[in-house]
């Protein structure tokens, strides 16, 4: 009999509803496919491009190795001989797998739910689902997953469940498939059997329960040839699961919960970072959480909708634990909750939109998940912030700087480049194992890859966790040659070094030195290096005895007292851990790079290390430093360019005369700050460059000065320490000189002198926006002036909750408007008691000493902090400041508006009541009872005097 017109079943609502799924379907490979090869392929994409180059045992044992499934890469494999290797054809394979969830997820909510408004929402969720299109344009197996839970749950929560032997074969090999897919099936199959149990097998009969069994049984013996796989070919298994993340917390569950509905709204990870973001999926998830409580409580079909909420739940406990232990796993390897999470959403949002109490929650629910989804997309596939990384141009990058016969060194396991080919240069991966053997396997194996090359571009990326934590690869490539480029590509960082050879591999020599817990038992460092290079050194340690300390090495150069570079490392054993975490025993080897800024002189310095972290560092002399021994620096002739970036952010000025002596050439200076102000220290760079390999014989002083008078001149210590008679032609010299800037407002000149003669170099201009004028509004105005100096106008008072027992009294004194006091005086602040008792006091020099009145501009204003500890038993004080000369004790002379002069001259400022429960209030500006003050001199008609209150808790 034909079905009644309109029924579920009728054949209008058959076609209506064939039409809406096929304009989703459309819609959903619309959005698969935009852009689809418009980024390069990343990390993890490229080694599956590198596996479909590689024959089906080879895949095998490649995945064996890494841990992984090869079924997806198999299938990858047999699409890239039919479809080709370029990145649209490899994406599309996921495209098309992806896009299955749309029809999928409709005929999932019709046998679970029979609703076609649920299944449509759900096909409509699925194809705008953002973590579904992303994961759909990337050549990983991931968007599978959720495919593949759908399909095993249809079959068990769908109709009556399997029912015949063909059924419980079925799922056994849909069972299989998810482990074969991803490891994390595993907590897909727990979940469908904690479903099967609670649904279909507590009233099962016998022959139901063989056929579990055995669907079961057939499930882990096909997984049984790959366990054998792992166990034969995965030796290094237990090393690699020993170098997990030792620096993870473990994630509290809010915080699993949050990251993982940001992922699965969003198909980014990073996207809670932005603000509007983070709040509509707040948003999302407060009211999908009250919508599913609610519709667990009141909606139809409930029992099918906590079903589907337990298909979730269960496996996310499950991935919960995995969390807990290694917080850093990837959200993507659980994209199959996006399945039983897209269809409750589906169900909730249609049964609140039916409901006339719930229907306007039901749309703004829709809405809501909409949005985020729609907004989602666009970050997803518009932003560059959350663009793959882009190596098609770090391997054009590579191509163009390189040389027949370099190598591009990529991390292990790194396809990158070779799928992008960036010839001349050919793509190595750095040796997989950075630490065995103290790290003598990583630094042997990197010769043969090495020896011979004339250079090797190293390829790292910023932000993710380094594959070499000791540097071993720049120490050796340091050792057997020198850093030429450094760049960056996106968010990749490259090193390009020149090798010479023959290689070298340097070796430890034996020594002995105790450190604390730790002993030192080898030194390698490299004696004679040149001026555009760096200095390497080895150093293996032993840890005698336990320690709770993480503990780190600093390796300094040092020329006569002051430090020429420097290399600060943690050290780490061989899986990458601190001190803390090591045994007894245990020795391991770092490495340090100390580049040599450019312009060094060709010297011998001195190497020295030092060790701290916590408890006891000091050597078995009891010095905090240890001496490595010398580095003979050689000339670097025709240096230009700066590839440690040691001077990087210095904008070089060109002097207004360049040629200071013959031979002797100032291409440029550089000064800090850049905007001068009085009482400044004025850093000033000079970069020398010999003209000739004949440069005359002197030693420039420089100057600075003002209308011909010399205020401030500097040696320096480059001319005697390097003369110029033994500069080579061309070569690079840069030093760091210090002048103070004086009291002034008008412009300075910059000069060298040269044998009696002055050369100038620049004219400098003082920043008078950079100094105070006015006094503050939160200021309370006094008026109080001091012979020589100027006056006080104004200061405040304040307390922190955080420090009840200490106020800080800021001071706000203008200067004289003329020329600046010729001695620099010291100020006092005191509080007494009411009966005359010192509480507390503090002295010393305006500004924390930055300010001394020397250097006090006319009639600017100087903001001077002084803090004070307050007597906690104390009731009430008086506040009074004034100045001295330190050398003299004498007190400069302190009058009123009035012309008054104020007894002892001091300064009255305030008087407090210190109450230790309530807080410390201002009392009055004047000290009562005290018949010596001035008549006057608080008259509310000269200055502002209101009363004011700052608390004390």
């Amino acid at each position: 009999m034909a079905p009644k017109a309109g029924s579920w079943s009728s054949a209008p609502s058959w076609r209506w509803r064939i039409a809406a799924l096929l304009s989703l379907v459309l819609l959903g490979f619309g959005l698969r496919l935009y852009r689809l090869d418009s980024q390069s392929l990343w990390v993890d994409e490229a080694t599956s491009a590198h596996l479909t180059t590689l024959s089906p045992g080879q895949i095998v044992l490649d995945r064996a190795d890494n841990l992984h499934s090869p079924m997806y890469f198999l299938a990858l494999a047999a699409w890239s001989t039919v479809a080709g290797r370029s990145e649209f054809s490899l994406r599309f394979f996921s495209v098309w797998t992806g896009l299955l969830l749309v029809p999928v997820i409709y005929r999932a909510s019709q046998r679970l739910f029979r609703d076609r408004r649920t299944s449509l929402i759900a096909a409509l969720l699925a194809a705008i689902s953002p973590a579904s299109v992303v994961y759909s344009q990337e050549t990983r197996m991931y968007v599978i997953l959720p495919v593949a839970y759908l399909l095993i749950l249809t079959a068990v929560l769908g109709g009556e469940g399997p029912q015949t032997p063909r059924e419980w074969l079925l799922l056994g090999l849909g069972e299989s498939l998810c482990l074969y897919i991803h490891a994390f099936g595993l907590f897909v199959i727990l979940a469908v059997n904690v479903l099967l149990l609670v649904t279909r097998l507590r009233r099962a009969d016998g022959q139901t329960w063989r056929l579990w069994l055995a669907s079961q049984a057939l499930a882990a013996l096909s997984y049984v040839p790959w366990l054998f796989v792992v166990w034969h070919w995965g030796s290094h298994v237990p090393d690699k699961l020993s170098r997990s993340n030792w620096q993870a917390k473990p994630m509290p569950l809010t915080g699993f919960v949050h990251q993982l509905w940001t992922f699965m709204n969003s198909g980014l990870v990073e996207i809670g970072k932005i603000d509007a973001m983070r709040h509509l999926l707040a948003a999302t998830g407060i009211l999908f959480g009250l919508g599913l409580a609610l519709t667990i409580l009141l909606g139809p079909r409930r029992r099918l909708l906590q079903v589907s909420a337990a298909a979730l739940l269960v496996p996310l406990a499950g991935t919960y634990a995995v969390w807990y232990l290694r917080p850093l796993a990837h959200p993507r390897y659980v994209l199959f909750l996006l399945a039983p999470l897209l269809l409750i959403m589906a169900r909730v949002t249609s049964v609140l939109a039916r409901r006339p109490v719930t229907w306007a929650g039901g749309l703004v629910l829709l809405g809501l998940l909409l949005s985020s989804q729609a907004a989602s997309l666009s970050f997803a596939l518009l932003d560059k912030r959350f663009f793959r990384y882009d190596t098609r141009a770090l391997s054009e990058a590579v191509a163009a700087r390189s040389i027949p016969g370099e190598a591009a060194l990529m991390p292990p396991g790194d396809y990158s480049l070779h799928y992008y080919d960036p010839a001349p240069a050919e793509p190595v991966n750095l040796p997989g194992q950075m630490g065995t053997e103290g790290g003598r396997l990583h630094l042997r194996e990197l010769g043969p890859l090495l020896e011979g090359r004339p250079g090797a571009f190293v390829v790292s990326y910023v932000g993710l966790r380094s594959v070499d934590p000791r540097n071993y690869t720049p120490f050796i490539l340091e050792h057997n040659g020198r850093l030429a480029e450094r760049f960056s590509v996106d968010r990749m960082q490259v090193e390009h070094y020149l090798l010479e050879p023959p290689w070298v591999l340097p070796e430890p020599s034996a020594v002995t030195a105790t450190c604390g817990p730790l002993q030192l038992t080898g030194v390698y460092s490299q004696t004679i290096t040149q001026a555009d290079d760096a200095v390497t050194i080895a150093l293996r340690w032993q840890l005698l005895q336990p320690t709770e300390h993480d503990h780190k090495t600093v390796v300094q150069l040092w020329d006569d007292g002051h430090q020429i570079a420097a290399s600060d490392n943690r050290l780490l054993n061989d899986l990458g851990r601190p001190t803390s975490l090591w045994e007894r025993g245990e020795e391991a080897l770092n490495t340090h790079v100390l580049p040599l800024p450019m312009g060094t002189p060709p010297l011998t310095y001195t190497l020295r290390l030092k060790v701290y972290g916590g408890g006891d560092t000091s050597w078995q002399n009891k010095e905090l430093w240890l001496r490595l021994g010398h580095v003979q620096v050689s000339q670097a002739v025709g240096q230009t360019s700066d590839p440690y970036g040691s001077w990087s952010g210095t904008e070089w000025q060109q002097p207004l005369v360049s040629e200071v002596a013959p031979g002797l050439i100032l291409e440029g200076y550089a000064m800090r700050p850049e905007a001068l102000k009085p009482s400044d220290t004025m850093h000033v760079s000079l970069r020398w460059r010999a003209g000739s390999n004949q440069v005359a014989d002197c030693a420039p002083s420089l100057l600075l000065a003002q209308d011909g008078e010399i205020l401030e001149r500097e040696a320096g210590r480059l001319f005697s320490r390097y003369p110029t008679a033994q500069w080579a032609e061309e070569e690079l010299l840069i030093e760091t000189r210090e002048l103070f800037v004086p009291a002034t407002l008008e412009p300075l000149d910059l000069l060298l002198e040269v044998d009696g003669r002055n050369v100038a170099v620049a004219r400098l201009g003082v920043a008078k926006e950079a100094l105070m004028w006015t006094l503050p509004d939160e200021a309370e105005p006094i008026c109080a002036r001091l012979n020589q100096v100027g006056s006080l106008i104004g200061y405040t008072w304040k307390t922190r909750s955080e420090r009840p027992n200490s106020g800080l009294l800021t001071l706000y004194w203008r200067a004289s408007s003329e020329a600046p006091a010729a001695t620099s005086y010291t100020v006092f602040v005191h509080l007494f008691s009411p009966e005359g008792h010192l509480l507390a006091q503090h002295d010393g020099l305006p500004a924390g000493g930055e300010r001394p009145t020397t250097t006090w501009v006319p009639n600017e204003v100087i903001a001077d902090e002084h803090r004070l500890q307050l007597d906690a038993d104390a009731r009430a004080a008086n506040l009074s400041v004034g100045m001295y000369d330190w050398q003299t004790g004498e007190r400069l002379s302190a009058y009123d508006c009035a012309g008054n002069r104020w007894p002892d001259d001091a300064i009255p400022l305030t008087h407090l009541s210190l109450e230790s429960s309530r807080g410390t209030k201002w009392a009055s500006t004047s000290s009562p009872g005290n018949e010596d003050t001035p008549k006057g001199s608080f008259c509310r008609d000269q200055i502002r005097a209101s009363v004011t209150e700052a608390t004390v808790h």
